[in-house]
């Protein structure tokens, strides 16, 4: 299944396959542009976590608003 983008969605399904000793086979939302492993990687070892420093990580990452290597504009 397509793994949900809700930390107590997902421990709710793991939860039933585990009761019903079902396997389960979590697959990334290619929905997004990224996915909750990748926001983890980011999140692993901050102090604070602030969605302007995620953006700006994604937004390299993705090329979005960018020109080269500086963001589009120059902000």
């Amino acid at each position: 299944m397509t793994a949900p983008g809700d930390w107590r969605v997902l421990q709710a399904v793991r939860a039933v396959a585990v009761v019903a000793a079902l396997p389960l086979d979590l697959r990334d939302d290619r929905h997004f542009f990224t996915s909750v492993r990748d926001f983890a990687a980011h999140a692993k070892g901050r102090k604070q976590l602030r969605m302007e420093y995620r953006y700006r990580e994604l937004r390299r990452k993705n090329g979005i608003l960018m020109a080269g290597k500086e963001p589009e504009g120059g902000q």
